[in-house]
């Protein structure tokens, strides 16, 4: 947590006292990390969004990058659900972990009728519905 200095604390006391004599609700403290408080009221519009934290923000992935990245979750979902001995999900599986698409669609996926599906005959099925992790043109 940063420790606030004189002149913020200074202006969070102000800020209190104006808004006890206000509305509260429609009002709210702005610390930026410069250190200028800025009281701004509910629904006013803000010139650009805060910055985030240090560390926090992810750059935006594009192309191949966010491929990987959502067949990289679909597979840690997938193996979450499935029989962790054989790494097979059945549609009570599915069914269980909330996995409702393939749930829904387990027959298609199930091409040969066993009852049971791998990760595999999932990105098969999703490949042959031309699905947007494997649609190389988007």
């Amino acid at each position: 947590m940063k420790s606030l200095h004189a002149p913020a604390i200074m202006a969070i006391v102000a800020a209190v006292m104006y808004v006890s004599s206000s509305s509260a609700a429609e009002y709210a403290l702005l610390v930026p990390d410069a250190g200028a408080a800025q009281l701004i009221k509910v629904g006013d519009m803000l010139p650009k969004p805060p910055p985030d934290e240090p560390g926090t923000s992810r750059p935006e992935l594009h192309g191949q990058a966010l491929r990987n990245q959502a067949i990289g979750n679909l597979k840690k979902r997938f193996d979450a659900a499935a029989d962790p001995s054989t790494h097979l999900l059945s549609l009570a599986d599915a069914k269980a972990a909330g996995f409702g698409y393939v749930a829904d669609h387990f027959k298609e996926i199930d091409r040969n009728g066993s009852g049971y599906i791998s990760f595999a005959d999932l990105v098969l099925y999703l490949k042959s519905r031309k699905g947007p992790a494997f649609n190389k043109d988007s």
